[in-house]
């Protein structure tokens, strides 16, 4: 299992009070999160019409917070796996945290903080990894 924390496009963890115009969503925080991954205005599919949140079109341009970070990374573990399948799962969680990038003004120690995990999650680097894993 991996945890993801919601990042802003500024990089930094997302909070009900970041500035970032989606003041109501946060983030999971601790010791267990991974990585973090964009959590604030992420495009999503969406019921067509009026019983959607855009009735003007089938997407959604503001899905946030964990909910949408979370995918993101499990579509970035799909093409780790994809670039070497022989890789196991523990594997796939050791290339994502290895090639996070370390952002914000959070401080790092021992590559980690409970805020951010490993860094921001960076699908080239981990699938770079995978290929020569």
């Amino acid at each position: 299992m991996i945890c993801v924390a919601a990042s802003t496009p500024k990089d930094e963890p997302k909070t009900p009070s970041s500035d970032d115009g989606e003041n109501w969503w946060g983030s999971s925080y601790g010791p267990e999160v991974l990585v973090a991954a964009p959590g604030v205005k992420n495009y999503t599919t969406d019921i067509t019409g009026p019983a959607g949140y855009n009735p003007g079109g089938d997407y959604y341009p503001g899905f946030n917070g964990t909910s949408s970070a979370t995918p993101l990374v499990a579509g970035a573990c799909a093409l780790v796996l994809s670039a070497n399948p022989t890789l196991s799962g523990a594997q796939v969680t050791a290339i994502i945290a290895q090639s996070a990038d370390k952002v914000g003004s959070v401080s790092y120690v021992d590559g980690r903080n409970d805020q951010m995990g490993y860094g921001r999650l960076n699908v080239l680097k981990a699938v770079q990894l995978a290929i020569t894993s």
